[in-house]
């Protein structure tokens, strides 16, 4: 008891202690992520114009103007921050190179934009830079774009590399798609995505957080995810952009769920050849009643009897009593036509699920900015099972080929057999300056590539030589194949593009080169001239019409150059002439039963009759013998 008495005297006395001279404060846990700086246009308020929620710079002026703004950097953090300021153009000028933002506080930047002339812009009617911002491991681009005023505004949009596939966790769909400002003026597209089955409509959506300023020359890659896809339809997704002055263009990709479709298909199949069998038992059934007579009966009889007794163990031959008729085989030649049937709807299933896994080409990066020595990581899909791949970064968006791109810094890659692939690549600075791309592209087999924008930061920046003035703005293939094609007559389409002349001249006459390839074969290519001028600054639509030989089928590319830049290359998938499979292996059942009935009636000749058993008058027949009827019942 009296040890109890001194414990509870010793806490009571240390715990007035504590509250006397204190305790150590225990350690703050932050709410969330520490505050970092932050980039962006100067708010209004200031000299600089335009609205609080700017996120990128956007002037416009005359030819040699110099044009104001500022940059806002804020430093929310309890410490000051030291910060580097860079810009990827030479027309723009910061009044500061490096800035120390003390804590808590806010700094504008000026910076100044010399609106280049026509000698520096090649007949460009927008200009996009940017303001580059790096401190504390961090790196923050503000976009610039440049808007000369007098130069011919020539909009354009275009929806490219739809793709819908089933979502990884089996819920639902996925639908991949690409925007892209072909156009020289910078637009803030809204999106429209709309999906048509056979009972109708069953999707109708308006993207909310389309892009709100898309530069010339920009894409963005897009994921849209289609939570309740139907299970069980074919539906056509159309991905509708449209800006203001009545820009529109539009995508569209087809999407069937064959992992649902299959089965259906095989129950069906089941089904219709256990109607035949049932039907085939009910006629027997009658047959043997004795319900059936005349031609009709002996035609049906002749059609469900074997023509293979040994294989089929039928007693057709064998048969002695010839007022007794066999039983019908179950391997007769309507079975064989059953059969047929069902190799056939199997072969156009198996053929259905597999052109369902093609595609256009798609790339993705993790980031859209980097620096020489940095890492990017690509991401591929919709590429060939299996195929070897090399990645480059190229300059001037890859118009001389090749000849522009790191070629030595490049690296290679294998396709999974889902035809996706993930690869990090070291960015390089290429021969060429920027704009840059990432160039993926086959190294074996059916050519395919793509290209995906990459900002190289602190590599300079040129207008792309326009040599050849004339812009591809929208370009599809046109056309279906008929039922000749089905059966092997060459496959045409109509290759349908809308040019823009950038320039500042009028272009007339220009001389274009169609080429198709197919495999490791380098295209073959067509001079094709359109006659007609296109003026400054306006558009046109330019039709090819574009032939493959017969029976030809396959993965196939449809190229058009002009100059010596490809400007479109559009894939195009043949299918197979399976109107020629099935007649060839018709032919070949014809053939095959033909000869076996020719051989059963040779054998038949020279197999000498059975003997007559004792006390009838002759030799009995066989009831199936050639060139005999059953007795008269």
């Amino acid at each position: 008891m009296r040890r109890r008495l001194l414990t509870a005297l010793s806490s009571v006395i240390l715990c007035a202690c504590a509250s006397t001279f204190g305790a150590p404060a225990a350690p703050a846990v932050a709410d969330g992520p520490p505050a970092v700086w932050s980039a962006a246009p100067a708010p209004a308020g200031t000299d600089a114009p335009g609205p609080d929620d700017r996120t990128s710079f956007y002037l416009e002026g005359a030819a040699g103007a110099v044009l104001s703004d500022k940059l806002s950097l804020v430093n929310p953090t309890d410490r000051a921050r030291s910060l580097e300021l860079r810009a990827s153009a030479p027309w723009i000028s910061l009044a500061e190179r490096q800035v120390r933002v003390p804590a808590r506080t806010r700094a504008d930047v000026p910076l100044s934009v010399t609106v280049p002339g026509d000698r520096d812009r090649s007949g460009a009617g927008d200009l996009s830079g940017a303001v580059v911002v790096k401190g504390e491991g961090r790196e923050v681009r503000v976009p610039l774009a440049l808007r000369v005023s007098g130069a011919p505004a020539l909009p354009a949009l275009a929806v490219e590399n739809v793709r819908v596939s089933g979502a990884a966790d089996g819920h639902g769909a996925v639908i991949r798609y690409a925007v892209v400002n072909r156009g020289n003026t910078v637009l803030a597209p809204r999106l429209d995505i709309r999906a048509d089955g056979v009972f109708g409509t069953v999707l109708r959506r308006t993207v909310r957080d389309a892009p709100a300023a898309l530069a010339p020359g920009r894409a963005v890659q897009r994921v849209e995810r289609w939570a309740d896809a139907p299970r069980l339809d074919s539906v056509t997704v159309r991905v509708t952009a449209a800006a203001e002055g009545g820009v529109r263009a539009s995508g569209a990709a087809s999407y069937t769920p064959w992992r649902w479709v299959v089965p259906v298909l095989g129950g069906s199949v089941l089904a219709l050849v256990g109607a035949v069998v049932l039907v085939r038992r009910v006629r027997v059934r009658r047959r043997v009643v004795g319900r059936r007579r005349g031609l009709r009966g002996r035609v049906l009889d002749r059609i469900f009897t074997a023509p293979f007794p040994s294989a089929c163990s039928c007693p057709a031959l064998g048969a002695t009593n010839t007022r007794q008729r066999p039983g019908p085989c179950p391997c007769g030649p309507g079975a064989s036509l059953v059969a047929l049937l069902l190799a056939v709807l199997v072969l156009f299933s198996s053929a259905g699920v597999a052109s369902a896994d093609g595609g256009s080409p798609a790339l993705f990066l993790d980031r859209s900015e980097a620096g020489k020595g940095s890492a990017v990581v690509v991401t591929g899909e919709g590429w060939r099972a299996g195929a070897l791949l090399t990645l480059l970064v190229c300059g001037q968006n890859m118009v001389g080929g090749t000849n522009d791109c790191a070629n030595a810094e490049g690296r290679t890659v294998t396709t999974g057999s889902d035809g996706r692939f993930r690869r990090e690549l070291v960015v390089a600075e290429p021969p060429r300056p920027c704009p840059c791309v990432v160039h993926v592209a086959t190294v074996m087999g059916d050519a395919q590539g793509a290209d995906v924008p990459l900002v190289v930061a602190g590599h300079p920046v040129a207008p792309v030589p326009s040599s050849a003035r004339l812009g591809v703005l929208a370009a599809r293939l046109e056309g279906s194949s008929g039922l000749l094609t089905w059966f092997g007559a060459p496959p045409e389409r109509r290759l349908v593009v809308t040019v823009g002349n950038l320039g500042s001249g009028a272009v007339k006459d220009p001389v274009f080169r169609v080429g198709t390839a197919r495999g490791v074969l380098a295209p073959v290519w067509e001079e094709r001239k359109w006659h007609g001028t296109v003026p400054a600054g306006q558009r046109a639509r330019v039709v090819f019409d574009v032939e493959l030989g017969a029976g030809a089928h396959g993965p196939y590319e449809v190229s058009l150059k002009y100059g010596e830049k490809v400007v479109v290359t559009e894939p195009w998938d043949v299918g197979r002439p399976w109107g020629v499979v099935l007649f060839w292996g018709l032919l070949g059942c014809v053939v095959a039963v033909g000869i076996f009935r020719v051989g059963m009636v040779v054998v038949d000749r020279l197999r000498p009759p059975p003997a007559a058993p004792e006390g009838s008058g002759g030799p009995v027949l066989p009831w199936f013998a050639p060139g005999t009827l059953p007795p008269p019942e």
